[in-house]
């Protein structure tokens, strides 16, 4: 098992059933935030240096971790275990994450970069992030791209920049275009 789990388990102070619940569930993360499943997921801003960025449902924070070796990385994680875990690895790794801890926080945010997981399951929550995206940001999404999806990014506010499968997924970096580009996307359909 994983030495950094078994140690940020040891202090939490629950009966011994909810501790091996919560270490199942953190186990079965763990297991996918590999070096084999990140790299994928950020193989389209590899190079990305000083940006403000937002991982929105960062799970236990390895996405996120790896962005904040070269830019200022906000995170968002509504699950109380798995922010737990996050930050008690961020401290021992010395990351710098800044924590956002509620919905009025977040929509007073503004981000050059959004990292979303799974948007087509979750576009509700998509909705309430998006307005936090900077004009000509830039949105690396997973999931299966959806009619419903497709609607919300419409087709007039982002352009689709980048795409790859993996054999976790589908990965899209999308640009939020300027108003400029987007009037002059208008006047070409006139």
């Amino acid at each position: 098992m994983n030495p950094k789990l078994l140690k940020h388990l040891a202090t939490i102070k629950e009966t011994t059933e909810d501790k091996l619940d919560k270490e199942s569930k953190l186990y079965k993360i763990l297991e996918t935030s590999t070096e084999e499943s990140i790299f994928p997921l950020l193989y389209p801003i590899a190079g990305l240096s000083g940006a403000e960025v937002l991982v929105y449902a960062s799970g236990i924070g390895e996405v996120a971790r790896r962005l904040s070796e070269k830019n200022h990385v906000y995170a968002y994680e509504h699950n109380e275990e798995f922010k737990g875990f996050a930050k008690y690895v961020d401290e021992e790794e010395g990351a710098v994450i800044t924590w956002i801890t509620n919905d009025e926080s977040l929509k007073n945010s503004r981000f050059d970069v959004v990292v979303f997981r799974d948007l087509s399951s979750k576009l509700e929550e998509f909705k309430k992030v998006e307005p936090t995206l900077k004009q000509n940001g830039w949105l690396l999404a997973t999931g299966p791209q959806t009619k419903e999806s497709n609607d919300v990014l419409n087709k007039d506010n982002y352009s689709l920049y980048f795409f790859h499968a993996t054999k976790f997924g589908f990965v899209y970096l999308w640009n939020k275009r300027s108003v400029l580009e987007k009037e002059a996307v208008e006047n070409q359909n006139v």
